[in-house]
């Protein structure tokens, strides 16, 4: 993920992310591969889907409707994929 400004999920507005010479903010972020997101999952009785999963983690971020404020925001990421079985239709 690239730091700087960073998408909100709730407003769709854009704070900018905490980062200085010494002192940079790591996130991890899981994707779920291309090849599998979207395919039946393995091992599982039909029907099913391979589906992305988000978080909303902490982040020291510079609001953007305050500039020269900063504060602690929750930004989505990507955290694993998951196997999302439907139930059989009758």
């Amino acid at each position: 993920m690239q730091l700087g400004q960073h998408q909100m999920p709730f407003a769709h507005q854009y704070d900018e992310i905490y980062e200085s010479g010494n002192c940079t903010q790591t996130f991890v972020e899981v994707v779920c591969d291309k090849g599998v997101r979207g395919h039946p999952c393995r091992f599982i009785d039909k029907p099913s889907v391979c589906v992305q999963r988000w978080s909303y983690v902490p982040a020291l971020v510079k609001w953007y409707n305050a500039p020269n404020e900063w504060g602690i925001d929750f930004i989505k990421l990507r955290s694993g994929c998951s196997c999302l079985v439907e139930r059989p239709k009758c």
